[in-house]
Protein backbone atom coordinates (compact mmCIF):
# COMPACT_ATOMS: atom_id res chain seq x y z
CA UNK A 1 0.00 0.00 0.00
CA UNK A 2 1.44 3.36 -1.06
CA UNK A 3 -1.08 6.06 -0.18
CA UNK A 4 0.30 9.56 -0.76
CA UNK A 5 -0.57 12.86 0.88
CA UNK A 6 -1.85 14.15 -2.45
CA UNK A 7 -4.27 11.23 -2.64
CA UNK A 8 -5.47 11.82 0.93
CA UNK A 9 -6.04 15.52 0.21
CA UNK A 10 -7.95 14.63 -2.92
CA UNK A 11 -10.15 12.20 -0.95
CA UNK A 12 -10.87 14.67 1.85
CA UNK A 13 -11.58 17.58 -0.50
CA UNK A 14 -13.93 15.53 -2.67
CA UNK A 15 -15.68 14.26 0.46
CA UNK A 16 -16.20 17.79 1.77
CA UNK A 17 -17.55 19.14 -1.54
CA UNK A 18 -19.42 16.06 -2.81
CA UNK A 19 -18.13 17.03 -6.22
CA UNK A 20 -15.04 16.09 -8.19
CA UNK A 21 -15.40 19.30 -10.19
CA UNK A 22 -15.38 21.56 -7.12
CA UNK A 23 -12.65 19.48 -5.47
CA UNK A 24 -10.46 19.78 -8.55
CA UNK A 25 -10.92 23.56 -8.57
CA UNK A 26 -10.10 23.80 -4.85
CA UNK A 27 -6.88 21.85 -5.34
CA UNK A 28 -6.01 23.67 -8.60
CA UNK A 29 -6.15 20.41 -10.56
CA UNK A 30 -7.88 19.34 -13.72
CA UNK A 31 -10.84 17.06 -13.12
CA UNK A 32 -9.13 14.08 -14.83
CA UNK A 33 -6.11 14.57 -12.57
CA UNK A 34 -8.31 14.59 -9.47
CA UNK A 35 -10.21 11.53 -10.68
CA UNK A 36 -6.90 9.74 -11.21
CA UNK A 37 -5.79 10.50 -7.62
CA UNK A 38 -9.06 9.22 -6.19
CA UNK A 39 -8.76 6.05 -8.29
CA UNK A 40 -5.17 5.52 -7.10
CA UNK A 41 -6.30 6.11 -3.51
CA UNK A 42 -9.00 3.46 -3.83
CA UNK A 43 -6.69 1.02 -5.60
CA UNK A 44 -4.00 1.40 -2.94
CA UNK A 45 -6.55 0.78 -0.17
CA UNK A 46 -8.30 -1.91 -2.21
CA UNK A 47 -11.65 -0.44 -1.28
CA UNK A 48 -14.20 1.89 -2.85
CA UNK A 49 -14.72 5.16 -1.00
CA UNK A 50 -17.11 6.97 -3.38
CA UNK A 51 -20.33 6.10 -5.19
CA UNK A 52 -20.38 8.14 -8.40
CA UNK A 53 -23.14 9.22 -10.75
CA UNK A 54 -23.48 11.89 -13.37
CA UNK A 55 -24.65 14.53 -10.88
CA UNK A 56 -22.70 13.95 -7.65
CA UNK A 57 -20.43 11.71 -5.66
CA UNK A 58 -21.27 10.27 -2.28
CA UNK A 59 -19.14 8.51 0.28
CA UNK A 60 -19.63 4.81 0.64
CA UNK A 61 -20.11 3.37 4.10
CA UNK A 62 -16.42 2.50 4.21
CA UNK A 63 -15.56 5.99 2.98
CA UNK A 64 -17.59 7.54 5.81
CA UNK A 65 -15.76 5.38 8.35
CA UNK A 66 -12.36 6.32 6.94
CA UNK A 67 -13.09 10.05 6.65
CA UNK A 68 -12.39 11.04 10.31
CA UNK A 69 -9.31 8.80 10.39
CA UNK A 70 -7.67 10.56 7.45
CA UNK A 71 -8.83 13.97 8.68
CA UNK A 72 -6.93 13.40 11.93
CA UNK A 73 -3.86 12.10 10.11
CA UNK A 74 -3.74 15.09 7.79
CA UNK A 75 -4.31 17.54 10.65
CA UNK A 76 -1.45 15.99 12.62
CA UNK A 77 0.83 16.11 9.59
CA UNK A 78 0.00 19.76 8.89
CA UNK A 79 0.59 20.63 12.56
CA UNK A 80 3.98 18.88 12.50
CA UNK A 81 5.00 20.85 9.40
CA UNK A 82 3.88 24.11 11.03
CA UNK A 83 5.90 23.32 14.18
CA UNK A 84 8.97 22.48 12.11
CA UNK A 85 8.68 25.80 10.32
CA UNK A 86 8.37 27.61 13.65
CA UNK A 87 11.51 25.89 14.90
CA UNK A 88 13.33 26.92 11.76
CA UNK A 89 12.19 30.52 12.11
CA UNK A 90 15.12 32.73 13.15
CA UNK A 91 12.81 34.84 15.29
CA UNK A 92 11.21 32.00 17.22
CA UNK A 93 12.36 29.08 19.35
CA UNK A 94 14.48 28.25 22.39
CA UNK A 95 18.22 28.86 22.77
CA UNK A 96 19.94 26.66 25.36
CA UNK A 97 23.23 27.96 26.70
CA UNK A 98 25.63 26.60 29.31
CA UNK A 99 28.32 28.95 30.55
CA UNK A 100 31.01 29.54 33.10
CA UNK A 101 29.33 31.34 36.03
CA UNK A 102 31.62 34.37 35.66
CA UNK A 103 30.28 34.99 32.16
CA UNK A 104 26.72 33.82 32.81
CA UNK A 105 26.28 36.27 35.66
CA UNK A 106 27.87 39.35 34.11
CA UNK A 107 27.95 39.59 30.33
CA UNK A 108 25.39 37.13 29.01
CA UNK A 109 22.23 38.65 30.56
CA UNK A 110 22.69 41.96 28.75
CA UNK A 111 23.41 40.16 25.47
CA UNK A 112 20.27 38.07 25.87
CA UNK A 113 18.23 41.17 26.68
CA UNK A 114 19.39 42.95 23.52
CA UNK A 115 18.80 39.83 21.43
CA UNK A 116 15.24 39.53 22.70
CA UNK A 117 14.58 43.14 21.75
CA UNK A 118 15.14 42.01 18.16
CA UNK A 119 13.51 38.59 18.55
CA UNK A 120 10.99 38.84 21.43
CA UNK A 121 9.56 35.35 20.88
CA UNK A 122 12.91 33.72 21.58
CA UNK A 123 13.17 31.95 24.94
CA UNK A 124 16.43 31.12 26.71
CA UNK A 125 17.48 28.27 28.99
CA UNK A 126 20.65 29.18 30.92
CA UNK A 127 22.83 26.75 32.86
CA UNK A 128 25.90 28.01 34.73
CA UNK A 129 28.49 25.36 35.50
CA UNK A 130 32.20 24.64 35.79
CA UNK A 131 34.21 24.11 32.62
CA UNK A 132 34.01 20.31 32.51
CA UNK A 133 30.26 20.31 33.11
CA UNK A 134 29.65 22.83 30.31
CA UNK A 135 31.57 20.60 27.90
CA UNK A 136 29.52 17.60 29.00
CA UNK A 137 26.23 19.45 28.45
CA UNK A 138 27.24 20.44 24.92
CA UNK A 139 28.61 16.98 24.09
CA UNK A 140 25.33 15.35 25.20
CA UNK A 141 23.29 17.95 23.25
CA UNK A 142 21.54 19.10 26.41
CA UNK A 143 22.42 22.65 25.35
CA UNK A 144 23.12 24.28 21.99
CA UNK A 145 26.04 26.53 22.93
CA UNK A 146 28.68 26.40 25.66
CA UNK A 147 30.86 29.23 26.96
CA UNK A 148 34.08 27.78 28.34
CA UNK A 149 37.74 28.38 29.07
CA UNK A 150 39.76 26.99 26.16
CA UNK A 151 41.99 24.41 27.84
CA UNK A 152 43.21 22.78 24.65
CA UNK A 153 41.02 19.70 25.05
CA UNK A 154 38.17 20.59 22.74
CA UNK A 155 38.61 18.08 19.90
CA UNK A 156 34.95 17.05 20.12
CA UNK A 157 33.71 20.58 19.50
CA UNK A 158 33.58 23.38 16.97
CA UNK A 159 35.24 26.34 18.68
CA UNK A 160 34.92 30.11 18.28
CA UNK A 161 37.29 32.26 20.32
CA UNK A 162 35.53 35.17 22.01
CA UNK A 163 37.94 37.12 24.22
CA UNK A 164 40.79 36.91 26.72
CA UNK A 165 40.00 37.01 30.41
CA UNK A 166 42.90 38.17 32.59
CA UNK A 167 43.15 37.17 36.24
CA UNK A 168 43.01 40.02 38.76
CA UNK A 169 44.46 40.29 42.24
CA UNK A 170 41.91 41.57 44.76
CA UNK A 171 43.20 43.30 47.91
CA UNK A 172 42.06 45.96 50.41
CA UNK A 173 42.62 49.59 49.51
CA UNK A 174 45.18 50.03 52.30
CA UNK A 175 47.12 46.85 51.52
CA UNK A 176 50.89 47.22 50.90
CA UNK A 177 50.16 45.72 47.48
CA UNK A 178 48.78 49.11 46.47
CA UNK A 179 52.36 50.43 46.44
CA UNK A 180 53.79 47.49 44.52
CA UNK A 181 54.68 48.51 40.98
CA UNK A 182 54.12 45.09 39.40
CA UNK A 183 51.99 42.25 40.71
CA UNK A 184 53.29 38.77 40.01
CA UNK A 185 52.63 35.34 41.45
CA UNK A 186 55.89 35.58 43.40
CA UNK A 187 54.64 38.79 45.01
CA UNK A 188 51.19 37.43 45.84
CA UNK A 189 52.49 34.35 47.66
CA UNK A 190 53.92 36.64 50.37
CA UNK A 191 50.32 37.24 51.48
CA UNK A 192 47.57 34.90 52.69
CA UNK A 193 45.81 33.69 49.55
CA UNK A 194 42.10 33.16 49.10
CA UNK A 195 41.76 30.58 46.35
CA UNK A 196 38.79 29.45 44.31
CA UNK A 197 37.38 25.94 44.44
CA UNK A 198 39.76 23.31 42.97
CA UNK A 199 37.15 22.32 40.36
CA UNK A 200 37.09 25.78 38.78
CA UNK A 201 39.14 26.79 35.74
CA UNK A 202 40.35 29.86 37.68
CA UNK A 203 41.93 27.64 40.32
CA UNK A 204 43.44 25.39 37.63
CA UNK A 205 45.12 28.40 36.02
CA UNK A 206 46.48 29.72 39.31
CA UNK A 207 47.80 26.29 40.32
CA UNK A 208 49.55 26.07 36.96
CA UNK A 209 51.11 29.52 37.46
CA UNK A 210 52.26 28.62 40.98
CA UNK A 211 53.91 25.43 39.75
CA UNK A 212 55.65 27.33 36.95
CA UNK A 213 56.96 29.83 39.53
CA UNK A 214 58.17 27.03 41.81
CA UNK A 215 55.76 28.02 44.57
CA UNK A 216 53.83 25.77 46.91
CA UNK A 217 50.92 27.48 48.66
CA UNK A 218 48.50 26.45 51.36
CA UNK A 219 45.42 28.64 50.93
CA UNK A 220 44.29 30.74 53.85
CA UNK A 221 40.72 30.30 52.62
CA UNK A 222 38.87 28.72 49.72
CA UNK A 223 35.64 29.92 48.12
CA UNK A 224 33.29 28.57 45.48
CA UNK A 225 31.81 31.90 44.43
CA UNK A 226 33.69 35.04 43.46
CA UNK A 227 31.43 37.21 45.60
CA UNK A 228 32.42 35.08 48.61
CA UNK A 229 36.12 35.43 47.83
CA UNK A 230 35.77 39.21 47.56
CA UNK A 231 33.85 39.25 50.85
CA UNK A 232 36.77 37.46 52.48
CA UNK A 233 39.17 40.05 51.08
CA UNK A 234 37.01 42.85 52.47
CA UNK A 235 37.13 41.13 55.86
CA UNK A 236 40.94 41.22 55.79
CA UNK A 237 41.42 37.47 55.38
CA UNK A 238 43.86 37.69 52.48
CA UNK A 239 44.33 38.36 48.78
CA UNK A 240 42.19 36.70 46.11
CA UNK A 241 42.75 36.02 42.44
CA UNK A 242 39.59 36.25 40.33
CA UNK A 243 38.73 36.55 36.62
CA UNK A 244 38.10 40.02 35.25
CA UNK A 245 34.74 38.92 33.83
CA UNK A 246 33.54 37.94 37.27
CA UNK A 247 33.63 41.35 38.94
CA UNK A 248 32.12 44.78 38.71
CA UNK A 249 34.77 46.88 40.40
CA UNK A 250 32.39 49.79 40.97
CA UNK A 251 30.45 47.67 43.47
CA UNK A 252 33.48 47.31 45.76
CA UNK A 253 35.02 50.73 46.49
CA UNK A 254 36.92 49.39 49.51
CA UNK A 255 39.03 46.93 47.48
CA UNK A 256 41.25 47.17 44.43
CA UNK A 257 41.47 44.94 41.36
CA UNK A 258 44.73 44.75 39.42
CA UNK A 259 45.94 42.40 36.70
CA UNK A 260 48.50 39.80 37.72
CA UNK A 261 51.43 40.10 35.32
CA UNK A 262 51.79 36.47 34.38
CA UNK A 263 51.16 35.11 30.89
CA UNK A 264 49.68 31.93 32.35
CA UNK A 265 46.99 33.87 34.21
CA UNK A 266 45.03 34.72 31.09
CA UNK A 267 42.30 32.38 29.94
CA UNK A 268 40.84 32.28 26.46
CA UNK A 269 37.07 32.29 26.62
CA UNK A 270 35.37 30.60 23.69
CA UNK A 271 32.02 29.40 22.47
CA UNK A 272 31.67 25.72 21.67
CA UNK A 273 29.11 23.64 19.82
CA UNK A 274 29.04 19.90 19.27
CA UNK A 275 31.32 19.07 16.35
CA UNK A 276 29.39 18.60 13.15
CA UNK A 277 26.03 19.54 14.66
CA UNK A 278 23.79 22.04 12.93
CA UNK A 279 22.24 24.67 15.17
CA UNK A 280 18.68 25.80 14.70
CA UNK A 281 18.59 29.22 13.01
CA UNK A 282 17.68 31.09 16.19
CA UNK A 283 20.62 29.54 18.10
CA UNK A 284 22.95 30.16 15.18
CA UNK A 285 21.87 33.79 15.06
CA UNK A 286 22.51 34.17 18.79
CA UNK A 287 25.96 32.64 18.43
CA UNK A 288 26.79 35.16 15.71
CA UNK A 289 25.62 37.92 18.05
CA UNK A 290 27.90 36.65 20.83
CA UNK A 291 30.87 36.53 18.50
CA UNK A 292 30.45 40.15 17.49
CA UNK A 293 29.56 41.61 20.90
CA UNK A 294 31.65 39.87 23.56
CA UNK A 295 34.90 41.68 22.88
CA UNK A 296 33.21 45.08 22.77
CA UNK A 297 31.41 44.46 26.05
CA UNK A 298 34.59 43.34 27.76
CA UNK A 299 36.46 46.48 26.72
CA UNK A 300 33.58 48.62 27.96
CA UNK A 301 33.94 47.23 31.51
CA UNK A 302 37.51 47.90 32.63
CA UNK A 303 38.44 46.78 36.09
CA UNK A 304 39.33 49.45 38.59
CA UNK A 305 43.04 49.85 39.12
CA UNK A 306 44.93 50.23 42.37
Amino acid sequence: MNVSLDQIRAFLTAASTNSFTRAAATLCLSQPALTMRIRQFENNLRIRVFDRNTRSVQLTRTGRELLPVFQRLLAQFDAAIANARNLADTSDGVVRVASLPTVAGTMLPSFISRFRERFPRTAFVMKDAVNSRVRELVRNEEVDIGIVHHEGRLQDFDVIDLFEDRMLAVYPVKSPLAKTATLTVNVLVRYPLILMDPQTSVRALLDKALIAAGQVVTPACEATYISTAIGMVRAGLGVAVVPSTGVDAELYPDVRFRPVEDAILVRQICAITRKGSRLMPVASCFLETLTSQFECARKARPARGG
